[in-house]
């Protein structure tokens, strides 16, 4: 009896070590997924954002300081890319994210906010195309990023669970940060 006992409590205990460790690497699978949607997202919003800076310095004038500085800040988001996309889902590729975000973000508000504000150019069609373009691009890559985001707090939580925290060191899983937009500024020089 005792052996049927013993068995049956071993049965128990692998059941639930299975069934811990497929939640933990189905969400990892998840929150790995989403990043390469993110990855992609972001790859063709700096497909337009490449289009939309050309576009942008070609309309002003070539000694404008403004058109300079957008094609720098343009210059400082794909480099910030490419060196994400060179790295796997990680601690490291995530640490990379804050920093491109904003400075995205501070190219595509200055930009915009030029084309609305001049009418010099918002005489140009194309350069109105592109800033439709790129909020579309932008728009998707916010909700590929919320989408991470989703799945990042669903596989942490998991892991904070008891058996997530027990069975976590021993097979490797590590907590997934989340894609959000840092105060620190870094510096467009840089």
């Amino acid at each position: 009896m005792e052996i049927l006992v013993s068995i049956g409590l071993l049965v128990a205990v692998l059941a639930w070590v299975v069934s811990v460790y497929n939640r933990l690497f189905h969400l990892r699978n998840e929150v790995r997924g989403a990043w390469k949607q993110w990855i992609l997202a972001a790859r063709n919003r700096n497909e337009q954002l490449d289009d939309f800076v050309h576009a942008f310095a070609g309309a002003l004038p070539q000694d404008n300081s403004a058109s300079c500085r957008i094609l720098r800040l343009g210059a400082v988001s794909q480099q910030l890319l490419r060196g994400l996309e060179e790295l796997r889902w990680g601690p490291q590729g995530e640490a990379l994210i804050p920093q491109s975000e904003w400075i995205l973000q501070r190219v595509l508000h200055e930009s915009v906010d030029s084309v609305e504000n001049s009418p010099q150019l918002q005489a140009h069609f194309q350069l109105q195309q592109l800033c439709g373009l790129m909020s579309m691009a932008l728009y998707q890559q916010e909700h590929r990023a919320r989408l991470f985001n989703r799945a990042a707090m669903e596989y942490n939580a998991a892991l904070a669970s008891p058996g997530g925290r027990a069975l976590s060191s021993v097979f490797g899983f590590l907590p997934a940060g989340c894609l959000e937009a840092t105060d620190d500024a870094p510096d467009e020089n840089h």
